[in-house]
C-alpha cells in the first residue's frame, strides 16, 4: 500500500484533493527521490505531512526521512514510566530517551523531531479481536496519535466559515505546524542547542524534544482565538526580502509567566521526478522579540536564527516590567545575498504559558520508575561532574541546568518533596 502511495501519488506529485493531511509510521535513513517528492508535495498542496523520526540506538539510531525533512512534521517518542502496574504505564510519561526516540546529532544540522507524544498504548493483538496488548514506547504510536489530534484541528477549521474563509489551503501545514510547536508543553531538561540556562539563537529546538510535548487543547485555543485577542494566534503572511513584518501584543495583565513563538515557512523543490531540493530559492528567515516598558522604550530581548532550520522558535520568560511586546518577522542579516527570490510564505503563532507542573517529578526521578528515591541520588553521584555532551543521558541529575552536575544539585534533589515523600513511604 505504500509503495502504491508513493507511485500513483508522490511520483505524480498530485494528491486526491480531499486530503488533508497524511501520516506515516514508516522511513528511511537515506533521502531519496521519495521523501524529497513528499516534501515537494507538501510545499505544493499544503498537505501536512506527519511522520515517525525513528525509534533511537536499540533500532535505527539515526532520523528517519521523511520526518527529517524540512516540510514534514517529525514525531518522537515520549517515554512511559517503568511500573509493573500497567495503569502507570498508560498514565505516566517521563522524557524523550534517545534510545527510544531519534533527535538530532552532530551529523544533522537541521533540529529534529518537531515534537514529541506519548507512543505506549493498547493496541488490538493481531489475529485476535478480543485481546490488547501494551505497545510500547515506539514512535510509530506517537506518530498517529499527533495525527489524530490535528485531525480534530481540522474538522474545527472546516466547520467554522471564518476559519475557513481566511485559513489559506496552500500554507495549511504550515499554519498547523507552528501552532502545534508554539502550544507544546516544555518537559524537564528542555534546553535549545548547546547545554546550559541560555537558549542558543541559532539552535530553534531541543535536540531530543523538539518544541515539547504535544498539547492539542492549547492549540484548539490559539487556532479559535478571536483576532481581538493579541496575548495568542497565528497569522499567514507573506514578506519580501526588503521588509519587516511586525505584532504587537500585551503582556502587562498576562498571568502566565512565558511567552512562546514559531515561525514556519517551506524549503523548496522541484514539482517532478526526481523532486531535488531548489537550494537556490530557499529563504532564510528570522524571528525577534522586543519588549517595550511602561514608558514605550523598545528593547530586543530575544531572536532566533537558525543557519539550517525553516522554523524559528522563541521559549522566553517575561520580566515584571513589560507591558508589551513586538514580534518582528524578517530576512536574515547574514548576509547580503540573502534570498534570490522576491517573497516568501511564512506561518507564525504566539501565545503564552506557564511551567509545566508535570515535569516537577522527571526533573529528580532520573531511573524512569515513577517515584524518587536513594536510587535516583545514586545516579546523580555517578554523574557528577562537568557535563560535555548536550544527550540527556549526560545531564540528568543537572537540576539547575548550569552545566555541573554538583552538590547544588544534590541538595535541590534531597531538599524535593518528592524525596522526602518517598521516603516516608518507604519506612
Amino acid at each position: 500500500e505504500f509503495w502504491d502511495f508513493l507511485i500513483h501519488d508522490i511520483f505524480k506529485s498530485q494528491l486526491p484533493e480531499d486530503i488533508d493531511l497524511a501520516t506515516m509510521s514508516i522511513g528511511s535513513t537515506t533521502q531519496d527521490w521519495w521523501t524529497r517528492g513528499i516534501d515537494s508535495i507538501a510545499e505544493k498542496t499544503g498537505t501536512l505531512i506527519v511522520a515517525s523520526i525513528g525509534n533511537g540506538s536499540e533500532n535505527l539510531c539515526e532520523i528517519l526521512y521523511p520526518a527529517g525533512g524540512p516540510n514534514v512534521l517529525g514525531v518522537g517518542v515520549l517515554c512511559s514510566i517503568d511500573q509493573e502496574d500497567s495503569s502507570g504505564n498508560l498514565s505516566n510519561y517521563s522524557l524523550a530517551y534517545s534510545e527510544k526516540s531519534s533527535g538530532t546529532n552532530s551529523s544533522f544540522s537541521r533540529c529534529k523531531p518537531d515534537i514529541v507524544a506519548p507512543g505506549n498504548a493498547l493496541v488490538a493483538v493481531v489475529g485476535n479481536a478480543d485481546e490488547y496488548s501494551i505497545s510500547g514506547d515506539y514512535t510509530s504510536f506517537a506518530t498517529p496519535i499527533v495525527s489524530g489530534s490535528v485531525a480534530m484541528l481540522y474538522q474545527t477549521i472546516k466547520s467554522t466559515p471564518q476559519l475557513q474563509r481566511i485559513f489559506d489551503l496552500n500554507m495549511s501545514h504550515c499554519a498547523i505546524k507552528s501552532i502545534l510547536l508554539t502550544t507544546a508543553k516544555k518537559n524537564a531538561y528542555w534546553h535549545k542547542g548547546r547545554w546550559g540556562k541560555d537558549d542558543d539563537h541559532e539552535f530553534p529546538l531541543d535536540a531530543q524534544h523538539g518544541a515539547g510535548i504535544l498539547d492539542i487543547h492549547e492549540a484548539h485555543k490559539i487556532l479559535t482565538a478571536p483576532p481581538e485577542n493579541t496575548a495568542s494566534g497565528w497569522d499567514i503572511g507573506t514578506i519580501a526580502n526588503n521588509e519587516e513584518i511586525s505584532y504587537r501584543i500585551s503582556a502587562s495583565e498576562i498571568q502566565e509567566d512565558f511567552l512562546n513563538i514559531t515561525l514556519v515557512w517551506n524549503r523548496h523543490f522541484e514539482t517532478q521526478y526526481p523532486f531535488a531540493q531548489l537550494s537556490d530559492e530557499n529563504s532564510d528567515l528570522r524571528v525577534e522579540l522586543w519588549a517595550i516598558d511602561e514608558n514605550g522604550s523598545a528593547e530586543m530581548v530575544d531572536y532566533c536564527d537558525s543557519k539550517y532550520d525553516n522554523v524559528e522558535h522563541i521559549y522566553y520568560e517575561k520580566k515584571g516590567d513589560e507591558s508589551e511586546f513586538e514580534i518582528i518577522v524578517t530576512f536574515t542579516k547574514r548576509t547580503a545575498d540573502f534570498a534570490t527570490q522576491n517573497a516568501e510564505n511564512y506561518a507564525i503563532s504566539w501565545n503564552y504559558s506557564c511551567e509545566n507542573p508535570d515535569q516537577q517529578r522527571v526533573w529528580y526521578d532520573l531511573n524512569n520508575d515513577g517515584i524518587v528515591n536513594e536510587i535516583d541520588l545514586g545516579i546523580m553521584l555517578n554523574n557528577m561532574g562537568e557535563i560535555d555532551d548536550i544527550t540527556y543521558e549526560s545531564c540528568l541529575g543537572d537540576v539547575n541546568m548550569d552545566g555541573t552536575i554538583n552538590f547544588v544539585d544534590i541538595r535541590m534533589l534531597i531538599d524535593s518533596p518528592l524525596f522526602a515523600k518517598s521516603n516516608s513511604a518507604q519506612n
